[in-house]
């Protein structure tokens, strides 16, 4: 993808080409990365994914210590953080009701990627029954962390929209009014994947 514009992937059907848009995150999974910064070894990135599950996603305390956390980041990195703070009710509701700020938002970028894993260059498998039910405690946590990292947010982007930004720049204003995770270059994330904890942030 150049010039803004969506990458795309192309396949043959009966001899027909057929070329579609994708996103970049398919374009990232199928993309050849060169083998030094493909490298993951399985036993540190096990380390690495336990450590950040425990820190953050799998930690009860996280939904209290983000939420302020978040709260200050908001103020430095809010693009206009006095009526972001305002929407925080409204975000609340958004989430809560599925309304159509919060729609909008999930459809273009809000979403978290379920099926490719960034940290692994990985496609997920399937947990079997018993996984899920041993992580059905772990996984709520992991959904109310979700939901209040989501708050100021949601509170940008339907600030962004308000002010007239298209969808793009919101989900853009979006994802940067807090810590982007999903940000870092290929050596960032070569890193974070073999031991480090974080170091994108």
């Amino acid at each position: 993808g150049k010039d803004g514009r969506n990458p795309t992937f192309t396949v043959f059907e009966n001899g027909e080409k057929v070329t579609f848009e994708i996103t970049e995150e398919m374009y990232d999974a199928m993309k050849p990365t060169s083998e030094g910064l493909a490298y993951t070894n399985k036993v540190a990135n096990t380390v690495s994914n336990a450590m950040r599950g425990v820190l953050t996603k799998y930690n009860p305390t996280f939904m209290l210590t983000n939420a302020i956390k978040d709260a200050q980041d908001v103020f430095i990195n809010s693009q206009h953080s006095a009526r972001t703070y305002k929407n925080f009710p409204k975000a609340i509701k958004e989430l809560t009701t599925k309304g159509k700020w919060y729609t909008e938002y999930m459809q273009n970028g809000g979403a978290d990627n379920t099926y490719f894993d960034k940290q692994t260059n990985s496609f997920n498998k399937e947990k079997s029954e018993l996984s899920k039910i041993i992580g059905f405690p772990l996984e709520k946590i992991s959904e109310a962390n979700n939901f209040i990292e989501r708050i100021p947010r949601l509170a940008e982007y339907i600030a962004s929209r308000e002010m007239g930004r298209t969808k793009e720049q919101s989900a853009l204003d979006a994802s940067r009014v807090t810590t982007n995770f999903s940000a870092g270059g290929n050596v960032t994330k070569v890193l974070n994947r073999n031991g480090f904890t974080f170091l994108n942030a």
